[in-house]
């Protein structure tokens, strides 16, 4: 469904942590815009709850091997640049219809997530 977008790999959204001079990370986003790092989508948790009137994400679901919740109307996750330390963990916001939101990690990066990129 092109209202949605596309759902990413955490490989393709990051390219693979790749980086440019100014160590943001770009992957899927295009240049002047970067993926955004854990403590920029901690942010965006952190005072989520002020702009629940104003907030409203394209709940797109997510990809997961084979078992698809694609364009649902219940959970909205982005991925971000940063992974978790010593695993292989991303790190993603999450948000569901029922405002429950948070910064958490994914075993491994193959999930399908949206990307929202920060201009820099």
């Amino acid at each position: 469904q092109a209202s949605y977008g596309f759902l990413y790999n955490w490989i393709a959204a990051s390219n693979n942590g790749a980086t440019n001079s100014s160590s943001l990370v770009r992957g899927a986003c295009p240049r002047g815009w970067h993926l955004p790092t854990q403590a920029e989508l901690s942010t965006l948790s952190s005072n989520i709850e002020s702009y629940y009137s104003t907030f409203s994400p394209k709940y797109a679901g997510y990809y997961y091997q084979g078992s698809s919740n694609l364009f649902n109307s219940y959970y909205f996750g982005m991925w971000s640049s940063t992974a978790s330390s010593g695993t292989d963990n991303y790190y993603h916001f999450y948000y569901n219809n029922s405002h429950s939101h948070g910064v958490s990690y994914s075993n491994g990066g193959d999930y399908g997530r949206t990307v929202r990129c920060i201009q820099d």
